[in-house]
């Protein structure tokens, strides 16, 4: 009698070629965790030797339930699993689980990732924790032809519960597959055999090395679960991480790994079982690739334009609500015509989805939200599906429009509306409700049968029916829709014309700005100022020469004009006036702060002195014997001058304004009149067409909804042409009262913009605070007990060291090292709490002898000599470590990277002191007078990637103790040097102490 016979290949066919890809076989594997009611599945993916780790916490396996279900495939242990209680050793309060797979081939996925695995399960059980089950397979073995399943051995062993295994472990448990190996040699190709047998002697991963260094879940102890070692994963895994098309779409690992639980609506509870896949990068950065906010989250859930939420019944039928922009949610039933009445096979379910509008100027989120969330919606979004909070694959994904929404918007944007990629929410299922809706076993969808079609069929009648409610110009509900829509996109008509219109007047303004500073650095209001005195004196030197009195005074006075009008000409030159009626960035007002100061320093300088000395030089040479020129009849001819220049310039600006009135008349008298036209013209439209209605064969009741319609379209044509018309007359009245009370609407305007932008900058500063503080928590709580710790040990060392000479020296060096670290990194404590602070004498040399140890390799690299100055050495300050100390590391740090950025010769930083405080200066690139104040701003930066972070920090701690930074020179061609000013400390300060832990 003859028997079937199974190839080895055939679990190879039935696992790893039956699974899309190596995402696909993670998210199986997060399936297998699931139901062992782990709470935890986490992969550690090591770029540098192709290592694959994925360990859950689950309820693991014994050696019997290993060999008799994880190594049998298609088991019954899952079929029907969902119909059974719950197993009775799970701990007390864990709810029940659905069960995910009922195949039983899931585990075979981990062939996909890598050819050889090395696993660890430990179990729980009624009676405790088991021992440690651990077992090594090559499925290479199950590729190769010619080879019958009963003839591959898989070594099984166990090890004392709460023990992992090491390198002699491992080694012996992978020679036993290698001796299986050379055992089936004959029945192999010679390549096949030399690939496996060079795969096992290159397995080098061991468990209780690696559990050292990912901590987390652990078998040690009394952990339990289950764990797969990969070793060298399929080099394609990597080009799933990094593979992405264009910024639209998400690399194959995202795509299918992200939102594994229902994580992004904001009234679920938190999901039982989490996700995570940390991608070990050769650098040594280490990123979570589907962390919670990498997906979709509950506040982005809330904040889309429009939100919809019902129940499908078990007809077919929709009930839920619909809010559109933010409105009260609206009750909506969306009948399915084809359910004929009869219990539809897929059965009842819930769906809940948000969208967001494709334009920013219809949307109400702010833009940079809008284009946050747009560019995620870009890469992820689309219509999910769970099965009892588990995402089935692969819907979601924005490439798998199964309700071909974009093929109906394709054919007609404006009568079907929704985009797939603007959509983000869920199908929810129930395997319950929905068992009829069953998965492919390669885990690219469900199958096509009635339950499915019908499925798709009701939701895509779902959105037809929304968009013909709710979307359309014509619309039956659309009217909230379409109105908000019409006045967000007029609002942003209004500010696009109003942004087109102060643009040039911006840049103009920045444009000055910009020319003045370059002047400045040129030396050219001095060379004008210099060039005016040289004429002056040459042409006094020649009146001084006139023999005839009166054509020497009349040469003085024409001479005192002409100095007066070039001094008034140069101040004007270098005098700008203020933007009026548009705001400016951050930069731009650093730099108008920056203007006013230089200015003053112009004319205190260079223009007063220049009018100090030419009415000196007048009056001296007025006041000679042979030329009488009294004061009076000088200071007559003065105010004269500057009468005649005042009145010039307001009569200018007089024309101006009443040029500027003249074109505003005529632009309302203009308006007015087409509005009234246009009033007139629809009015007289509509009346013909009531006199060219046969009402003889109307009833009374036609007549009258006809006399109403058009009664209602007169009506709507002359408020919309009076809206239009009332907006003018606000705005003149908003001007003729600004006008009478001296306001003026452009800087209210301004005014209003310029705060709306600071407070947005706030928040964004506020909340990016929050988070560093926030984080600094988290350091100094982990930080706290380790650092003690430390100091008891080292402590205890000093004992020792006191009893050995030879521990001396050691003890010693570690005590220093530990207290230069132990101040450097009490720069972490939390932002409004500084524990371990005290008021300490500071020397230069000390800061110097630091910051040479904390430097010295990088100004070794780059040539750069930093240097120390007697005076530098000999300064000694009262203050805190924390405040003095990172100061000086970020003006080093800035000084390496703009000398070696500048490319400059003389690679040189110097440290200095006086008695106002200490200076650094470097031999790179000088910093513009209008970026002296700018550069202390928070996040302003010129640095390649810098954060704008290091000096704005500096100045504010430095602040807070009395202290300051200043830009003491400003200029593009002098070297930067930046001054550190010390307060005075008095006896009282010098000895205060503030209360912490020692």
């Amino acid at each position: 009698m003859a028997k079937i016979r199974v190839r080895a290949r055939a679990v190879d066919m039935l696992g790893r070629q039956q699974i899309a890809g190596i995402p696909t076989a993670i998210h199986e594997l997060f399936k297998n965790a699931h139901d062992a009611y782990a709470k935890h599945a986490e992969v550690d993916y090591f770029r540098e030797d192709q290592t694959f780790v994925l360990r859950d916490d689950g309820y693991g396996m014994t050696k019997e339930e290993f060999e008799g279900r994880w190594l049998t495939l298609g088991t019954e242990s899952k079929v029907g699993a969902n119909r059974e209680l719950a197993p009775d050793y799970l701990d007390e309060g864990t709810p029940r689980r659905v069960v995910l797979g009922e195949k039983g081939i899931g585990r075979l996925a981990i062939a996909t990732i890598g050819r050889q695995v090395l696993i660890l399960s430990r179990a729980k059980k009624k009676d405790g924790l088991q021992d440690l089950v651990v077992s090594f397979v090559h499925w290479g073995l199950f590729e190769a032809p010619g080879i019958d399943l009963d003839k591959i051995v898989i070594p099984v062993e166990t090890l004392p519960g709460g023990t992992l295994p090491g390198e002699v472990f491992v080694k012996k448990i992978v020679g036993q597959v290698a001796d299986n190996v050379r055992d089936l040699a004959p029945d192999m190709s010679t390549e096949d055999v030399t690939g496996i047998l060079n795969d096992l002697d290159a397995f080098t991963i061991y468990p209780d090395q690696v559990d050292e260094a990912l901590k987390g879940l652990s078998l040690r102890n009394d952990g339990r679960g289950t764990h797969f070692y990969i070793m060298p994963a399929d080099p394609i895994l990597e080009r799933d991480i990094e593979e992405v098309g264009s910024d639209d779409i998400a690399a194959p690992l995202h795509k299918m790994l992200l939102g594994f639980s229902n994580t992004m609506m904001p009234d679920r509870p938190l999901p039982e079982f989490l996700t995570a896949f940390r991608d070990h990068r050769r650098n040594g950065v280490v990123e979570d690739l589907i962390g919670r906010n990498e997906f979709f989250t509950p506040d982005e859930f809330e904040s889309a334009d429009h939100h919809f939420e019902g129940e499908i019944d078990a007809f077919g039928q929709f009930k839920g609500a619909i809010s559109v922009y933010g409105m009260a949610p609206d009750p909506c039933t969306i009948e399915w015509p084809d359910g004929d009445g009869q219990q539809t096979a897929c059965g009842p379910f819930r769906v809940k989805f948000a969208y967001v509008q494709g334009n920013s100027r219809e949307s109400l989120l702010p833009p940079e939200d809008w284009g946050r969330i747009s560019a995620k919606l870009n890469k992820i979004g689309g219509l999910y599906i769970y099965r009892d909070g588990i995402r089935v694959l692969p819907y979601g994904n924005s490439d798998v429009d199964f309700l071909n929404i974009e093929r109906r918007r394709t054919k007609s944007a404006s009568d079907w509306f929704f985009s797939y990629r603007r959509i983000f929410g869920a199908i929810e299922l129930t395997y319950e409700h929905n068992t009829e809706l069953r998965e492919k076993a390669g885990r690219e969808g469900f199958i096509t049968n009635k339950a499915y079609r019908q499925l798709r069929e009701i939701m895509e009648n779902l959105f037809m029916a929304l968009a013909k409610q709710f979307f359309r110009k014509d619309a039956d509900r659309g009217g909230e829709f379409n109105k908000i829509r019409a006045d967000l996109q007029h609002q942003n008509d209004l500010l696009k014309k109003r942004e087109k219109r102060v643009s040039e007047r911006r840049q103009k303004f920045e444009i000055t700005l910009r020319e003045f500073f370059n002047k400045v650095e040129e030396g050219k209001p001095q060379a004008a100022a210099d060039k005016i005195r040289a004429e002056t004196g040459r042409q006094l030197t020649a009146i001084e020469k006139l023999k005839d009195n009166d054509s020497a005074v009349s040469e003085l006075l024409k001479l005192e004009g002409y100095v007066r009008r070039e001094i008034s000409d140069l101040r004007n030159e270098y005098t700008i006036k203020k933007g009026r009626g548009f705001s400016t960035s951050k930069k731009v007002q650093a730099q108008w702060y920056s203007y006013e100061d230089t200015r003053a320093k112009l004319e205190k300088d260079i223009f007063q002195p220049l009018s100090i000395w030419t009415d000196e030089a007048i009056s001296a040479v007025a006041g000679q014997s042979t030329i009488a020129l009294d004061r009076r009849r000088r200071a007559k001819k003065t105010l004269d001058d500057v009468r005649d220049n005042s009145l010039r310039i307001a009569r200018a600006a007089g024309r101006e304004a009443l040029n500027e009135a003249k074109t505003l008349v005529e632009a309302v008298r203009k308006d007015s009149r087409e509005r009234l036209s246009k009033t007139t013209e629809n009015i007289s439209k509509t009346l013909a067409e009531f006199a060219a209605t046969e009402t003889a064969s109307l009833t009374d009741e036609q007549i009258k909804e006809k006399q109403e319609a058009l009664q209602r379209r007169i009506s709507e044509a002359a408020e919309e042409e009076i809206f239009r018309m009332e907006g003018v007359i606000n705005q003149l009245h908003a001007m003729a009262e600004a006008i009478n009370i001296g306001d003026s609407l452009s800087d209210e305007t301004a005014a209003l913009e310029a705060s709306y932008v600071g407070a947005r900058e706030q928040l964004d500063l506020f909340s990016d605070l929050a988070q560093v503080g926030t984080a600094l928590g988290i350091v100094q709580h982990e930080f706290g007990a380790t650092i003690r710790s430390v100091r008891e040990n080292i402590q205890r060392l000093g004992a020792w060291a006191d009893l050995d000479e030879e521990l001396q020296q050691v003890y010693s060096d570690i005590r220093a090292s530990f207290d230069h670290l132990d101040g450097y990194l009490s720069l972490f404590t939390p932002l409004n709490r500084r524990l371990q602070r005290h008021r300490i004498p500071i020397s230069g040399e000390e800061i110097r002898r630091y910051l040479q140890e904390l430097f010295g390799d990088r100004l070794e690299r780059h040539d750069i000599r930093m240097i120390g100055t007697r005076d530098f050495d000999r300064k000694v300050i009262e203050g805190y470590a924390s405040t003095y100390y990172p100061c000086f590391v970020n003006l080093v740090d800035n000084a390496i990277y703009w000398i070696v950025k500048g490319g400059v010769q003389e690679r040189l930083i110097t440290l200095d002191a006086d008695d106002v405080g200490f200076t650094v200066t470097n031999t790179g690139p000088g910093i513009s007078i209008d970026l002296k104040d700018w550069i202390f701003g928070f996040t302003n930066t010129e640095k390649d990637g810098g954060r704008g972070m290091g000096l704005y920090i500096s100045k504010q701690t430095l602040t807070k103790e009395g202290a300051d930074i200043i830009l003491d020179n400003p200029g593009k061609e002098n070297h930067p040097t930046f001054r550190i000013i010390v307060p005075e400390v008095t006896d009282q300060e010098t000895g205060e102490e503030e209360n912490g832990e020692d």
